[in-house]
């Protein structure tokens, strides 16, 4: 919903209207219909990914730790794995409870068992998916993931050389392309699976969970592009 300050304000944009010619009236209809066809043209390209556009990165964050308090985990975010080190969201073990206070993953008897790296706009950057290994090898749980945000794979399918590759196949290059950087080029320390924002979606339906609708939204922001070297 939208806040009192972002509602529009029509009396405002009446009174403004008032006295201009209509050269100008026809320039501001014209923009209107361009902005229209840019914003049709964009959904279009996010639901050929699939049936239900993106989340927001707080919808999939929500979805997570919703899910790991569910699985009855100790559901913590930002945690500091390290000094230099944090890690978007962990399930602990609930038998040696973390408490409500931050702190830092070293000098605590907490045993986290599942870590997550949510890459919401920045899968196809190598660098950006390096860093998420390396927190996530500070963080040393049991099992790792690394989250991929459904706007990536549109990012992937706007580049010249895939745009006529299907959605399952865009899914395909981008799983190879990031299980080579985790363990062919970041040299992992234990075990990290890559999951796509859809499996999250349906683990957390068989749990009887949806994403929360208020912070769900049509249309996703750019995703991160690739660095210029790769």
């Amino acid at each position: 919903m939208m806040e009192a300050e972002d509602a529009v304000d029509v009396k405002g944009i009446q009174q403004a209207l008032t006295g201009l010619d209509n050269a100008s009236l026809s320039k501001i209809r014209d923009a209107i219909n361009d902005l229209k066809t840019n914003t049709d043209a964009a959904t279009k390209k996010v639901t050929e990914l699939g049936e239900e556009p993106g989340l927001t990165k707080g919808a999939l964050f929500d979805l997570l730790e919703r899910l790991g308090s569910k699985l009855e985990f100790d559901v913590k975010t930002e945690v500091e794995a390290s000094d230099s080190a944090f890690v978007d969201i962990v399930w602990f073990d609930k038998r040696l409870p973390v408490g409500k206070k931050s702190f830092n993953l070293r000098y605590e008897p907490v045993l986290p068992v599942i870590g997550f790296e949510v890459e919401w706009g920045t899968a196809l950057n190598a660098k950006h998916v390096k860093g998420s290994v390396s927190n996530l090898s500070n963080l040393s749980a049991q099992l790792s993931i690394i989250v991929v945000a459904k706007h990536n794979l549109e990012s992937l399918g706007n580049q010249p050389a895939h745009r006529k590759d299907s959605p399952g196949k865009l899914r395909m290059i981008l799983t190879d392309r990031m299980y080579r950087w985790v363990y062919a080029e970041a040299q992992a320390k234990g075990r990290i699976i890559v999951m796509f924002e859809e499996e999250v979606k349906k683990w957390a339906k068989t749990k009887g969970l949806l994403p929360d609708p208020s912070l769900v939204d049509a249309l996703p922001s750019p995703a991160v592009p690739p660095a210029a070297f790769l």
